[in-house]
């Protein structure tokens, strides 16, 4: 493909090459390839170029320039076309890529939940089995306290029943 073929000066050639490089650039989303070609053809056919146009000035030389000017804007155009279909089909391919991570993480999210919600439950029984537990210590020591209590109790009566018979 000749990028300049219908560039008649210097200046059209400047001008069509500064056009192309922002299209075929790589950092504007373009074809390295077609950047290094569009570069070799600028620099490489300078020459060439100004030999065609200055010696060549046949009427059937500028008529097959003007007829070919269409064809470089439709190349342009499906070249652009191209490209703009392999970013949506990229872009739909991460589309799903991170649909099917978002699916991923639901499911972790939901297991994670449960999980939370069986610990809470086993906090919860926990709690309940602590009081029960800390509700019978209590009652133990109560007993254990009364049954101090009528032992003791007992000893008095019985030493004072003991003072009394010596007593009488």
């Amino acid at each position: 493909m000749d990028f300049f073929y219908d560039c008649v000066d210097e200046a059209s050639r400047k001008e069509r090459y500064r056009e192309l490089s922002k299209v075929f650039h790589p950092d504007k989303s373009g074809s390295d390839k077609l950047m290094k070609e569009l570069n070799r053809q600028y620099e490489s056919d300078a020459q060439e170029f100004t030999t065609n146009v200055f010696h060549n000035s046949s009427r059937s030389y500028f008529s097959t320039i003007k007829g070919n000017a269409y064809s470089i804007e439709i190349e342009r155009y499906n070249i652009l076309l191209k490209q703009k279909n392999e970013v949506i089909s990229s872009l739909r391919s991460q589309v799903y890529v991170l649909s099917q991570e978002l699916r991923s993480m639901r499911i972790a999210l939901d297991e994670m939940n449960q999980e939370l919600e069986d610990s809470q439950k086993e906090v919860t029984d926990s709690k309940v089995k602590c009081r029960e537990a800390a509700k019978a210590q209590l009652e133990a020591e109560k007993k254990l306290k009364e049954k101090e209590t009528d032992s003791v109790l007992d000893n008095i009566r019985n030493y004072f029943k003991g003072k009394n018979a010596k007593q009488s």
